[in-house]
């Protein structure tokens, strides 16, 4: 197995769930996240967890795309993925220090919880997702129409 970049990137995105499950388990009480809030249960976050981890590890090891704009979209996902986890992290962390946040958190209702942490997740991971996915179909779909001129400088449109 080579270890390129992809491969960091899923490692990456493997170490930060785990270390979500970890920091869960400090900060329970004000926890955001919705699998969490609408079941009431850390067993069926954890589940699905590791069913997207799993899924994850799947589709990296098989290393088979039906096309370009799936294996882009993959590496898209990962990485707005590895970036919201990284955000969770520091979230968690800083809960876990300052324990009058965790307590503010812990005294908001689930809808409120749940209505933030979609705002943030539409913000950091949806919206990025489905624009830089509409670029790159807007780019394949007209790459074949431009002339490229591999001697060409980066700064010579």
């Amino acid at each position: 197995m080579k270890r390129n970049a992809l491969f960091y990137l899923v490692a990456f995105f493997v170490i930060l769930n785990l270390l979500d499950i970890v920091t869960t388990l400090f900060i329970l009480p004000g926890e955001s996240n919705p699998i969490y809030l609408l079941t009431k249960s850390l067993f069926i976050m954890l589940i699905f967890k590791i069913i997207v981890v799993g899924i994850v590890c799947w589709i990296f090891y098989r290393n088979k795309f039906t096309n370009q704009r799936a294996y882009f979209l993959f590496i898209t996902i990962l990485l707005y993925g590895t970036i919201a986890l990284t955000l969770a992290q520091v979230i968690n962390i800083y809960a876990i220090i300052h324990p009058t946040v965790l307590q503010q958190a812990a005294q908001q209702t689930t809808q409120e919880k749940v209505t933030s942490y979609a705002w943030i997740m539409n913000i950091i991971y949806l919206c990025p997702v489905i624009f830089s996915w509409l670029c790159f179909i807007i780019y394949d779909k007209t790459f074949k129409d431009i002339e490229y001129n591999p001697n060409a400088n980066w700064w010579e449109f």
